[in-house]
């Protein structure tokens, strides 16, 4: 796997930086674009896009081919958003990226699955960080898109879609967001209300403000769903989607931490059940106190 870096600037003028991925194969090229302050990388994203669709250039225009992904990062991000429309707080010194994948790039598995790869992929990067400073807090997943350290947040996923109607070509828009620097103050009442969050800073050392630590996590989060691309998309058709599906939901697992009361979120009552295990298409199938079991498919857990 290679990259290259390259000055660029972006259409406010400011300077920002564009690095290149491509698979050994070179089957799948990503291109990463870094800025110092963004409204929200999913609408930097998207714009980005636009701007390529609508070029004259033949290099531009061979970015919006088959095969071809985009990442948009950011130092700061002053309009971010969650999940259900919920901010997300971009304070400089926490990751924010939103990785651009064209939609028959995910060719072997459910799209249901896309979160929990991702999911998995920022697990491991944030385990990874954790250990090689010698710091053993415990990382986890929880159903459907967020990581945890200590049972408490520390990386949050938000997947879009988009259709570009120059080119007729539909992308997913993977959006993370990892609390490097700062770990924001969440409500635990009310509309926003979230689980406690925390930050790499909370368990190990950065490097003075943050920002650069935040900027490389973008680029490995970037580079990780890339690989995971560019593997899917040598393998083709040759790759049995029930064994890839399997394979994700294996991987998710052994982060996971099923048997642990948890809170439906946005249901009336605050209804209180136990993660179980992951179904074939990506749901979730809980039991409540009263012994039922359900599977879940757009619910959030506290």
């Amino acid at each position: 796997m290679a990259s290259t870096d390259a000055a660029a600037a972006s259409s406010t003028g400011e300077t920002g930086q564009v690095r290149t991925i491509e698979s050994d194969g070179g089957e799948v090229q990503m291109t990463v674009h870094h800025l110092p302050s963004v409204g929200s990388t999913q609408d930097e994203a998207r714009r980005i896009l636009g701007d390529i669709s609508n070029s004259s250039s033949n290099t531009e225009q061979d970015a919006s081919k088959r095969h071809a992904c985009l990442a948009t990062s950011a130092s700061e991000q002053t309009k971010g958003r969650g999940t259900s429309g919920r901010d997300w707080i971009g304070k400089g010194g926490n990751t924010f990226v939103t990785v651009c994948v064209p939609s028959d790039c995910i060719v072997n598995i459910p799209v249901t699955l896309l979160p929990l790869k991702v999911g998995s992929i920022v697990a491991k990067l944030v385990h990874d960080r954790l250990r090689s400073q010698k710091a053993w807090a415990r990382v986890a997943v929880k159903w459907p898109n967020d990581v945890l350290v200590d049972d408490k947040k520390i990386a949050g996923i938000l997947i879009e879609s988009h259709y570009d109607e120059t080119t007729r070509k539909s992308w997913y828009l993977i959006g993370v967001g990892v609390n490097v620097a700062h770990a924001p103050t969440i409500d635990l009442v009310g509309p926003q209300r979230g689980r406690m969050s925390t930050c790499l800073a909370s368990h190990c050392d950065i490097d003075g403000d943050g920002v650069e630590n935040a900027r490389e996590m973008a680029f490995d989060v970037a580079k990780g769903i890339h690989e995971w691309i560019a593997a899917s998309v040598s393998g083709g058709e040759l790759v049995d989607k029930s064994i890839a599906s399997d394979a994700i939901i294996r991987e998710w697992s052994d982060w996971a931490e099923f048997g642990k009361e948890q809170v439906l979120r946005d249901k009336p009552g605050n209804e209180i059940v136990t993660p179980l295990g992951i179904e074939a298409d990506g749901r979730l199938r809980v039991r409540g106190r009263n012994g039922r079991e359900m599977l879940l498919a757009a619910d959030y857990l506290l």
